[in-house]
């Protein structure tokens, strides 16, 4: 059997996942048209949606970077928001404050559960604040949800950002340690953190306490 290779398009312009900028916004992406997995952190938004709906979203991608309106940002990944953004970072050599209360997120899930759950279409796009309603029309015309969630700073640090309180993750620019690691040490810890704060901000706790250390990075909860 031989195989024969078709030339399907040429890209003339690229999102890239090493190109996120200081100043940037940052933009979810994501279609709420779907259905949880009743076992496992998967938003199913793409199965049972129609082809050419699909194709139609997809597009979108591309013609944002053709038009110059976007060049950096990843597919929101098995990882979930925060495990794509931590990998963003760190091809980036930047960091970033995500607003967790400004994130999108189905009415049936948690925002804990959201933020590592795979949404099957979904996008984390860095884009300089001129072009930010540009993008945000694109999708939206298109009746996909699309919000600037936080901002790309250049401390190389992730802060997850809650009311009055934050989560702050180190992101060591020498760490060898695989994403997938890091993702799973930051994003299966979330929802006891997140609960940690909600104690700390309950009984106006104003001290900051490191709550984990590994060898790549480091976190701090600060009320």
């Amino acid at each position: 059997m031989r195989w024969q290779w078709r030339d399907l398009g040429r890209a003339t312009q690229l999102i890239t996942s090493f190109d996120a900028q200081p100043g940037d916004a940052l933009l979810v992406a994501t279609d709420f048209r779907g259905k949880s997995h009743p076992s496992y952190p998967f938003w199913n938004a793409a199965t049972e949606a129609d082809p050419v709906q699909l194709r139609e979203n997809l597009a979108i991608l591309p013609q944002l970077a053709e038009s110059g309106l976007c060049t950096a940002g990843k597919d929101i990944s098995m990882g979930g928001i925060l495990g794509t953004l931590l990998m963003l970072l760190e091809t980036s050599g930047c960091g970033a404050i995500l607003n967790l209360d400004r994130i999108p997120c189905p009415s049936e899930l948690s925002i804990d559960r959201w933020l590592i759950t795979f949404p099957s279409y979904g996008f984390l796009l860095s884009v300089q604040p001129e072009k930010i309603e540009a993008v945000r029309s694109q999708f939206h015309q298109q009746n996909l949800v699309c919000e600037v969630v936080g901002t790309v700073q250049a401390e190389p640090e992730l802060m997850l950002r809650l009311s009055s309180e934050s989560i702050v993750f180190g992101i060591s620019a020498n760490s060898h340690s695989p994403d997938f690691l890091l993702v799973k040490h930051y994003a299966y810890r979330l929802p006891h953190l997140l609960d940690k704060t909600t104690r700390q901000r309950s009984s106006h706790a104003g001290t900051c306490e490191r709550a984990a250390q590994t060898g790549a990075s480091c976190l701090r909860v600060c009320a």
